[in-house]
């Protein structure tokens, strides 16, 4: 038995060796397929985008009409061989897919430049502006400028010069039906200038967006489906209508892969074709394929700045004009609060709404108080209490009254209305629910609360702590209003809180006054310990903090200083470093002198240019050692 014991043994562990293989074994195949994949469609765009380059599908479009719409948006997307509708994720969106603005979280700008042959230059920019409720919006300015041409008349006699200038001004939205769709138009005027004569046109575009999978989605838009025509003198310009269908592939996060399809009745099809690859999570590179041009470019993450650099080689396929080499300039940047924040806080600000309005019906029907719609609605009233949904105080303390008086807690009602009350005086639904919830309190109650509070109230008063005097005092009048001795002594409390408060007020206004900044911030920062609500104090805070931060540079330079801040290198941050200055010079006016040199040694760390933020410090370490010897 032992015997067979053993055997049974080692034939379980091979067992188990064999079906660790296996998986071993499964495993490689899947990635091995997955890279297989990836290889298969990159290979199969850019075999296709060859095939139809060598086989002339494609033609040259220059001299069409809207010729001019066509020369591209932002330098990515122009390293990219501008195949850039399935992915339209920045500014450029209203470009090359107005849907694609569905997809922008913060404001964003994004420009382009160009210098092309004959004295031509080529300028885009546009901004992006995403909205709560009205979905984004971009505003873009296309310009295309040719100067110098040779003006000559029937018989071929020169007569000088003229310019030639066409420009596009777009308006686009995009929205978001739904997490996988995504829409968008465009409204665009069109303007054209030879030498003196002008004409402008009308269009309208439209785009869909398709968000398949986080690493893949599909774009079409339609151009000029609105088809501007430009009238100049006796001949007339009509936009031709084209669609326009791309797909954009993430095999990797820092890997991204864009192919587009292009069809204009009575013109060829066109594909474009583009890769970009992520490095080190700062530097972007980028190439591309198309029918005119191979492509390449970099770009550069600054922070949220983005400067892109795009190279395009024109002869490269047979059957095109030699335009040689093309360098585009662009940069990107986002900035702002993130949308999805702001769409969070005001959707939990309307849902907090719609719950006080809830509970404010519930308090006059008696029959809801212990059904399954109210239990819903007071826990999601609890979260949005926790979530700070309520910003006036007058719907806080409202709904926190309503909650207590749901859960049978009558006192902490009644406090809570009464504070409501305090800042809605002329509500009368709230002055109703006030009277009912305390009409609960029975009387032997309320002189147990006037006694117990009013021996705080003098407690307290005598310890000189009138704060907590005003609370007491606060909580009688609530049930009591006419009680005299709750009234005298708020009164006398609210006087001793007023008078300090005044007083550092009245001095710091006073060293203001006389461009003392320093010492005007130190008699402020008391103001706003004992009322971090002074609105004045506040006000006076940030003019000291500007006008300090204006006479430190002017006044303070760097001449041999004593023991100079060391710099290190690291990554920049001057808003950062903007932050712990203006921090510094908090604890600075507090006379915390040796906290402010560390924090104003971080500022200099993260911003080395950041003057006004060494000199703050080599003068307080100067001010520091005098005070040591």
């Amino acid at each position: 038995m032992r015997r067979l014991r053993l055997i049974w043994r080692h034939c379980e562990k091979a067992k188990g060796r064999r079906s660790n293989l296996i998986n071993r074994f499964m495993r490689s195949l899947r990635s091995l397929r997955s890279l297989a994949m990836s290889y298969l469609i990159i290979s199969f765009f850019f075999v296709n985008s060859l095939f139809a380059l060598d086989l002339g599908f494609a033609k040259d479009d220059g001299g069409q009409p809207g010729s001019m719409l066509e020369y591209g948006a932002s330098a990515r997307a122009m390293a990219m061989g501008r195949a850039h509708t399935g992915l339209a994720d920045d500014a450029s969106a209203p470009y090359w897919n107005p849907a694609g603005l569905s997809q922008i979280e913060q404001k964003d700008l994004v420009t382009l430049y160009s210098v092309m042959e004959e004295k031509t230059g080529y300028g885009f920019v546009s901004y992006a502006q995403p909205t709560l409720d009205l979905g984004n919006w971009g505003f873009s300015l296309i310009n295309l400028q040719s100067r110098d041409f040779e003006k000559r008349d029937a018989d071929g006699l020169r007569l000088g010069t003229f310019n030639q200038d066409e420009s596009a001004v777009y308006i686009s939205q995009g929205f978001r039906t739904n997490p996988k769709w995504g829409f968008g138009s465009t409204i665009k005027v069109i303007r054209q200038e030879i030498d003196s004569i002008d004409g402008i046109g009308y269009g309208a575009d439209a785009g869909l967006m398709w968000f398949v999978h986080p690493r893949f989605q599909m774009g079409l838009t339609g151009r000029n489906l609105l088809a501007p025509k430009v009238e100049l003198k006796n001949s007339a310009d009509r936009y031709p209508t084209d669609f326009r269908g791309g797909i954009k592939l993430q095999p990797h996060r820092a890997w991204l892969i864009a192919m587009d399809l292009a069809k204009t009745p009575d013109r060829s099809l066109k594909i474009y074709f583009g890769t970009e690859l992520l490095f080190k999570e700062m530097v972007q590179f980028r190439v591309g394929l198309n029918e005119s041009e191979i492509t390449a470019g970099v770009g550069i993450a600054l922070g949220d700045w983005n400067l892109d650099y795009a190279f395009g080689y024109n002869d490269a396929v047979k059957g095109f004009d030699d335009l040689g080499a093309m360098h585009r300039f662009g940069f990107h940047v986002k900035f702002g609060e993130p949308i999805y924040e702001q769409k969070g806080s005001a959707r939990l600000q309307r849902l907090g709404k719609t719950l006080l309005a809830q509970l404010t019906k519930a308090m006059d029907s008696p029959e809801m108080k212990n059904t399954v719609e109210l239990k819903k609605a007071i826990n999601q009233t609890n979260a949005v209490v926790r979530g700070q949904g309520y910003v006036k105080p007058a719907d806080l303390y409202t709904a926190r009254g309503y909650l207590y008086y749901f859960e049978d807690q009558y006192e902490k009602s009644v406090q809570a209305l009464g504070e409501a009350l305090s800042f809605d005086p002329e509500n009368s639904v709230l002055k109703k629910h006030f009277e009912r919830v305390k009409a609960l309190v029975t009387e032997e109650r309320v002189s147990e609360i006037v006694r117990f509070e009013k021996g705080r109230a003098k407690r307290y008063y005598e310890e000189g702590n009138y704060r907590e005097t005003v609370r007491s005092c606060k909580t009688i009048l609530t049930y009591r209003s006419d009680d005299p001795v709750a009234k005298a002594y708020l009164e006398y409390a609210k006087k001793r809180i007023e008078e300090p408060i005044q007083r550092s007020l009245k001095i710091a206004l006073a060293h203001f006054d006389q461009g003392e900044f320093l010492e005007a911030m130190k008699h402020l920062v008391i103001v706003k310990e004992m009322d971090p609500t002074n609105q004045v104090a506040a006000r006076y805070m940030s003019h000291s903090i500007a006008a300090l931060k204006k006479q430190a540079s002017i006044q303070y330079q760097m001449n041999n200083p004593k023991k100079p801040v060391e710099v290190y290198e690291i990554h920049r941050n001057p808003a950062k470093s903007q932050e712990f200055y203006s921090q510094g010079l908090m604890l600075y006016s507090q006379g915390n002198i040796r906290d402010a040199l560390k924090l104003w040694e971080k500022s200099v760390r993260l911003d080395d240019t950041n003057s006004m933020a060494k000199n703050a410090y080599n003068r307080a370490l100067l001010e520091l050692e005098e005070k040591e010897q």
